[in-house]
């Protein structure tokens, strides 16, 4: 039997709800995001294929990126039986991504001057 099973409907829903903002938030620091580490993986990668080759659009493409980070994140899940590691993760990555999205429109236009 799965290990997925014996989850309720609702843990099964906050789960889906769950890795999906965290596959955002990693697809957005995979393809976007200037932190030095994951920066420097994509730019290993682009330049270990070549910046001309189809595998390098998985540095660059959302669209083609996010399915894999997808299948990770649910291979993880559902191998762990949605252990504590995978909420506790998901849960880190998705409040980052959602507070990442307040903050950026919540912010206004024009900073008032600090005079």
């Amino acid at each position: 039997m799965p290990t997925w099973l014996p989850h309720s409907p609702y843990a099964l829903t906050a789960a889906f709800v769950l890795g999906t903002l965290a596959v955002y938030r990693l697809t957005r620091l995979w393809i976007y995001d200037d932190f030095p580490p994951v920066r420097a993986i994509r730019l290993g990668w682009i330049n270990a294929v070549g910046p001309a080759s189809d595998w390098a659009m998985l540095a660059t493409c959302p669209w083609c990126c996010s399915p894999w980070i997808a299948l990770a994140d649910l291979a993880w899940a559902l191998g762990s039986g949605l252990h504590w590691t995978w909420w506790a993760f998901n849960a880190w990555m998705a409040a980052a991504g959602l507070a990442a999205m307040i903050y950026l429109r919540d912010t206004p236009p024009d900073p008032p001057n600090a005079d």
